[in-house]
């Protein structure tokens, strides 16, 4: 998956994320993982998880 904006859903909710390719640990599981998500306007960010759904293609800005 390439970096950028997407829309998902997490646990119900659908919103836009910021998905970032970075080798992460899940605190949670201890599982590895390459890649998480940042919700727009919210600092927290989220491992790459079954959690997350995409729901639709990499968003592009306006031309």
């Amino acid at each position: 998956m390439k970096e950028g904006f997407y829309w998902i859903q997490f646990y119900g909710t659908v919103q836009v994320a910021r998905y970032f390719r970075q080798e992460a640990e899940n605190c949670e599981t201890g599982e590895r993982a390459t890649g998480g998500w940042q919700l727009v306007g919210r600092q927290r960010e989220i491992i790459h998880s079954s959690d997350v759904v995409v729901i639709s293609g990499q968003l592009h800005p306006p031309e």
